[in-house]
């Protein structure tokens, strides 16, 4: 299999969370849309082939105020801890092998915002080009009144004990209506005219919001990232897929809710003195949303009582 880690990666990663926006701004369905939305076409951007493992990065340059010596010295270690992290997680990557992440959480996806009835979803469309010009060709060939374009990112933590599941979600206007509703609606933003609306820019948008998930495995003490690999991959990889599957559906479904909440719950949480809210979606998992950015974060902690059973 075709190794997926690379800094290559990490920077389309990275490009794909910020999308040229500040970290504080999220932009809520205005519900005055909600009538003016007939048909919306939903893109699914997986740029990555596999799994992949974070890696912590040396940091010499900045400690000792740079210089070429000490940057080929993060590049030296940063290389060692890239060629660590793939022999490492490859136990993983064979174990799903079979796993479709691009068709589970298409799937689950489109099962979530079909609820949604305003929304008039189209089926969801995958797409493996983390590029701006793919997206924009299906945005000018799109005939509805919405383009949904949804980012994600799924890796294990530098020493495996973590499953990190990443998403940014933007919806763009395509009728003359809705980028009008939209000029009107956000105050302080550049108006856009329908014939030069970009959806890699922030400022185009008539949504958008940022989903973290974190997916635990309980530790055994001083364990390194070769014992975490090994729970992962074990009884062929039932551990990893279960915790795909759980984030898959954990994702889709706090997408939808921010969806269908549109501006009510910002408005609301503006009022509240905690810095989070907490969100009951799925039983077990704690869902949170910042009073602050309106970012969700989701913590999943695996329990082996399945996986006891089984051995």
């Amino acid at each position: 299999m075709k190794p997926s880690f690379n800094l290559r990666n990490l920077a389309i990663v990275a490009l794909l969370m910020i999308t040229g926006c500040s970290v504080n701004a999220i932009r809520p369905f205005p519900d005055t849309a909600e009538s003016k939305v007939v048909q919306s076409d939903i893109l699914v951007n997986v740029s990555q082939q596999e799994i992949y493992a974070e890696i912590d990065r040396s940091n010499t340059t900045a400690a000792m105020g740079g210089g070429l010596l000490f940057a080929l010295i993060d590049s030296a270690i940063d290389a060692s801890r890239a060629d660590d992290a793939e022999e490492y997680i490859q136990p993983v990557k064979e174990s799903l092998f079979n796993y479709s992440f691009d068709k589970k959480i298409k799937d689950v996806l489109d099962e979530n915002l079909a609820n949604i009835l305003w929304l008039h979803s189209q089926p969801a469309v995958i797409l493996n080009d983390a590029s701006s010009k793919t997206t924009n060709e299906k945005y000018s060939q799109s005939k509805s009144d919405i383009v949904m374009v949804t980012n994600l990112d799924y890796h294990l933590s530098p020493n495996l004990s973590q499953l990190i599941v990443s998403g940014s979600v933007s919806a763009y206007p395509k009728t003359s209506e809705l980028i009008e509703l939209r000029n009107n609606y956000f105050k302080k933003v550049p108006k856009i005219k329908k014939d030069r609306l970009a959806v890699d820019n922030f400022d185009t948008t008539l949504y958008y919001n940022k989903f973290y998930i974190t997916y635990r495995i309980k530790s055994d003490g001083a364990e390194e990232a070769i014992g975490f690999a090994y729970k992962w991959s074990k009884n062929e990889g039932q551990v990893i897929k279960q915790a795909l599957d759980q984030s898959i559906e954990c994702m889709a479904k706090m997408i939808a809710y921010d969806i269908n909440s549109k501006e009510v719950d910002k408005n609301n949480s503006k009022k509240k003195k905690s810095l989070r809210i907490n969100i009951d979606l799925i039983p077990g998992v704690t869902i949170t949303k910042s009073t602050r950015t309106g970012v969700y974060q989701a913590t999943i902690n695996h329990h082996d009582r399945n996986e006891s059973a089984s051995n």
